[in-house]
């Protein structure tokens, strides 16, 4: 799993620490087997943080660190950064494996290279039907208005993956519902 994770400046407030909360569960329940890239991302992608899953003391700890030097500040390069979780997974993946970018944001695109057609299209072709099958997964984080339902839902939806919009509890919901399917 590619876990991408928005920390501009509209994540200011309760969002941040929300979303820190809701990753800190996600986290601790990581299989043995589960590799979790974790991308920040605000007006740039961060490089990410490899996390093997089975709760080993080092990685818990990187795991930690990554959650608690989120920092709300920024613009959201958001197509960006779902390309490049997309594209670790392609260069990373091992046979048989199951692939997916969670996209964790409250916010609208501002500052990508790349646009949202050129982003659907890409998305398009490592949907869960080619094969490829790197489904993308979006939750809008915040209430209506703090982010654009249809683009995310766009994202999604281009590769075969669902957009969920909801509270920390739902999204903390959702994300454990994804573990449990990958």
């Amino acid at each position: 799993v590619a876990l991408v994770v928005d920390s501009s400046g509209s994540m200011k407030g309760e969002k941040l620490p929300a979303a820190q909360r809701s990753l800190q569960a996600y986290l601790a329940q990581i299989g043995p087997r589960d590799v979790v890239a974790l991308f920040d991302f605000d007006s740039v992608v961060r490089p990410p943080v490899v996390l093997q899953g089975g709760g080993a003391a080092p990685d818990a700890d990187r795991a930690q660190q990554f959650v608690g030097r989120l920092e709300a500040e920024g613009g959201t390069v958001l197509y960006d950064a779902v390309r490049q979780g997309r594209d670790w997974l392609r260069r990373t993946r091992r046979p048989g494996e199951i692939l997916a970018v969670v996209v964790l944001t409250d916010g609208q695109d501002n500052g990508s290279q790349l646009n949202l057609e050129a982003l659907s299209t890409e998305l398009g072709r490592s949907g869960f039907r080619g094969d490829e099958r790197i489904g993308v997964f979006t939750i809008g984080y915040g209430g209506e208005g703090d982010y654009d339902a249809g683009v995310l839902r766009r994202i999604a939806e281009s590769n075969g993956g669902e957009f969920a919009a909801g509270t920390p509890d739902s999204i903390r919901r959702r994300m454990e519902d994804l573990q449990m399917a990958f």
